[in-house]
């Protein structure tokens, strides 16, 4: 603003002056520049954050899958013991883009729900576990992946029945 004000000012006091034009049209020059200077490192900053957003915004969801390969969908199982076999794929991140680069995120936790009680969480780097002492009739499986701030990234729900013990 000061700068406008002096070109203003420059052509009150007397554009007939010699050298007046020269002067304003140097002012006028400094002023645009200027501006499309700061235009210029706006537009770089805007940029800037655009990429770290986008990769800031990635999740445990976003980089893994939970899937549940063991029981199957209306398994009947005998006795009162339950394997239940868990795999969390890692999904392939894009070809050369900015999440390529990126560290990628931590490995979601895996926790299992018989009948909606916690059985537990699966240790780190195991694939599979086993629940005891389950009473017969149908039953729901219910296994969960958690980022590390405790978000739900994935869910994966399975039925099955234990069956009663033969007779005799």
């Amino acid at each position: 603003m000061e700068r406008s004000g002096a070109v203003v000012e420059a052509i009150r006091e007397g554009a007939s002056q010699p050298g007046t034009g020269t002067r304003i049209a140097r002012m006028i020059f400094a002023m645009r520049s200027r501006s499309r200077l700061l235009l210029c490192a706006a537009l770089i900053a805007l940029a800037a954050a655009v990429a770290r957003a986008q990769d800031a915004s990635r999740t445990a969801a976003d980089d893994y899958r939970l899937r549940v390969v063991e029981p199957t969908e209306g398994l009947g199982v005998s006795g009162s013991v339950l394997r239940v076999t868990v795999d969390v794929e890692a999904r392939p991140r894009g070809i050369g883009g900015p999440g390529e680069r990126a560290t990628p995120t931590p490995a979601p936790s895996v926790e299992i729900f018989v009948d909606g009680a916690s059985q537990g969480a699966m240790p780190d780097g195991q694939r599979t576990v086993t629940v005891e002492k389950l009473p017969a009739g149908a039953h729901t499986l219910l296994v969960t992946a958690s980022s590390t701030d405790g978000t739900v990234v994935d869910r994966k729900e399975v039925h099955f029945t234990i069956l009663p013990p033969p007779p005799g």
